[in-house]
């Protein structure tokens, strides 16, 4: 099962005021992530993924994701066997004009 989740980020945020948007999943094996950053958000728009408080994407904690016309793809592995089942996707955009748009999608088994 693919899980996806729009998202849309007003401009003017930091991290410390992100936007936190829960993608909602089942128990299951995480078997792929994929960000897609449209062209326009030229590393402006910062992306996190928890499972409650463990940052699972990227792994390394306090990084982010950040691109500009480019679908992040990552074949993972990672259980999810614990509720509650979602993920929390945390972002912020760094633009002081524009909303920028993202998508996120989880592979599960």
């Amino acid at each position: 099962m693919i899980y996806a989740a729009s998202i849309s980020t007003t401009p003017g945020r930091t991290e410390a005021t992100a936007t936190r948007t829960t993608l909602r999943v089942t128990k299951g094996l995480i078997w792929l992530l994929e960000v897609d950053f449209p062209a326009g958000c030229v590393g402006l728009v910062h992306v996190q993924i928890f499972d409650g408080l463990y940052q699972l994407f990227p792994a390394s904690p306090g990084k982010n994701f950040a691109g500009d016309g480019q679908l992040l793809t990552y074949d993972d592995l990672y259980l999810k066997e614990v509720a509650p089942f979602e993920l929390t996707v945390v972002t912020w955009n760094e633009d002081e004009l524009w909303t920028h748009h993202i998508q996120v999608r989880v592979g599960m088994a």
